[in-house]
């Protein structure tokens, strides 16, 4: 259920925005959002989100699909928590082969078969999360020293 998702989303920037309204003196502070930007944390919040939209969702008509998602975002996982305990070059690497997941993970839905194992709606929006979660990669990877 992809709408859960996105109201869990809304809720926590709704309770951050509070929360920094409440304090005082912090008028002019900006609020981000918990799983936005390059970094480690927000790239591992973003790919468990993901993970539990694909987990969650009651579009998907074939349940073998669903296994092979959740497979591959599970081994994302993996290479993206390698690379937070590496340096240099190492770490680049490993991310790299987590933007390459993230790339088959697109591939993969928009594939025939993801087509036909999916709703346009959930997948539209599967795409959409993945693509946010790449671009942080990315960014991450450039960033990594």
């Amino acid at each position: 259920m992809i709408t859960r998702v996105k109201l869990a989303i809304v809720l926590s920037l709704v309770a951050a925005t509070a929360l920094a309204q409440l304090a005082p003196g912090t008028t002019t502070t900006t609020v981000t959002a918990p799983c936005s930007g390059p970094s480690y944390a927000s790239v591992l919040c973003q790919q468990a989100m993901l993970r539990n939209a694909v987990q969650t969702s009651t579009d998907f008509t074939r349940s073998q699909f669903q296994a092979l998602l959740l497979q591959q975002l599970d081994l994302l996982g993996k290479r993206i928590s390698k690379a937070e305990g590496k340096k240099g070059k190492s770490a680049k690497n490993w991310l790299k082969g987590a933007v390459r997941l993230v790339i088959t993970f697109n591939q993969r839905l928009n594939s025939h078969t993801g087509k036909n194992s999916v709703g346009s709606s959930t997948r539209i929006a599967l795409n959409g999360m993945a693509s946010t979660l790449k671009n942080d990669l990315t960014a991450l990877r450039a960033a990594t020293q």
